[in-house]
């Protein structure tokens, strides 16, 4: 018997693999290789970016935390001043005190003892009398007495001088290195918060860079997520329309393309806050949206995307959505696009009335 000629299934079952092969490389390289690692670079950038915006906050939290600080040291540095006031005029009337008792020590001592050495001696061999004598005596007992205190008080004064003198100098450095710890803590924390918020405005631009590229022109999904986002041309008017808010019987405005009811929360909190506009019009915020500045659309540290709110300022009222991240200076809470602002009335930074409003569809 011959044995079965089994090569050209081998030669068939080859060259398949090698076809399979082919076609897999050609995947690859034709699938730019961005695909596969892009969603973790981006993901890791994400979390590159909030651990940044994490690190400012607890930095602003410090500062104002040291401001406090500071102003309660204001109070102590003011009892130190008051004290030091105190030291200085308690030595001022010492110095005049020991000046006045050195004069008269120095004025009786030339009259008795210097120009009349023999004084004494004369005025007790002048008595006329034994009670003379007892009372010249007495007399010249006293001036040696009170010559003998004035001393005793002028040392006094000159101990108590020399203690003022020092708890002055104590208090004055007390002073200066409260004074210097404080303005020094205060300087490093703004040289930090600095620092990163050029690397959060760096990461975040190369975020926007990564998802840019993800989502590039001609694309399936970059062409849906324009359609999605991109309502009105960047170019164009954003046409706007009252809604309604309930329980409120009075009017809102907002975009054309927002829901035309809502129902109010109830809670609402004032706040303050900043507008941005020409410089991101156009670019993706932190959503994936792109912004269009006169869209009624604002940034939230916290908010979750898509969120409605409500905003009163100066009996002018608006509706808009959370789509992007911020504001990233301490004491502001909203980032309102420039449509907002100028339904609102604020030029720069201003103080709003926000509640949580829920569409009704």
């Amino acid at each position: 018997l011959k044995s079965p000629n089994i090569l050209p299934n081998i030669s068939i079952d080859m060259n398949w693999k090698k076809s399979i092969l082919i076609v897999a490389l050609i995947l690859v390289f034709v699938h730019p290789v961005e695909n596969f690692s892009a969603p973790q670079g981006i993901e890791a950038k994400k979390a590159e970016v909030d651990k940044l915006k994490s690190e400012l906050l607890t930095i602003e939290s410090q500062i104002k935390n040291i401001e406090e600080e500071m102003t309660s040291l204001k109070g102590r540095l003011q009892g130190i001043q008051e004290e030091i006031k105190k030291a200085e005029g308690r030595k001022n009337s010492l110095t005049k005190e020991i000046k006045k008792r050195e004069s008269i020590l120095a004025d009786h001592a030339k009259r008795t003892y210097i120009e009349r050495s023999s004084y004494g001696l004369e005025l007790i061999l002048d008595s006329h009398s034994f009670a003379e004598f007892i009372s010249r005596t007495r007399f010249l007992v006293y001036l040696v007495k009170s010559d003998s205190d004035n001393l005793k008080e002028l040392l006094r004064a000159k101990r108590e001088l020399k203690v003022y003198t020092e708890l002055l100098e104590m208090d004055k450095k007390k002073y200066q290195i409260y004074l210097s710890e404080y303005q020094e803590r205060i300087k490093n924390l703004q040289n930090l918060r600095l620092q990163k918020a050029k690397l959060l405005a760096k990461a975040s631009e190369e975020l926007r860079k990564m998802i840019s590229r993800k989502e590039r022109p001609g694309s399936l999904s970059a062409r849906g997520t324009e359609r999605k986002n991109l309502s009105y041309p960047l170019n164009g008017v954003v046409p706007k329309k009252f809604v309604e808010v309930i329980p409120y019987s009075y009017a809102w405005i907002t975009s054309q393309r927002m829901p035309s009811k809502y129902v109010a929360s109830g809670d609402s909190w004032t706040c303050c806050a900043s507008w941005y506009g020409n410089e991101f019009h156009g670019r993706r915020t932190a959503s994936g949206e792109v912004f269009n500045q006169w869209d009624f659309t604002v940034a939230h540290r916290s908010l979750a995307f898509g969120t409605y709110v409500a905003i009163e300022r100066n009996g002018r009222r608006i509706v808009a959505r959370v789509t992007d991240r911020g504001p990233f200076v301490s004491g502001r809470e909203f980032d309102l696009s420039r449509g907002c602002a100028e339904a609102l009335g604020i030029g720069g930074v201003g103080t709003i009335r926000v509640q949580i409003v829920k569409p009704v569809y």
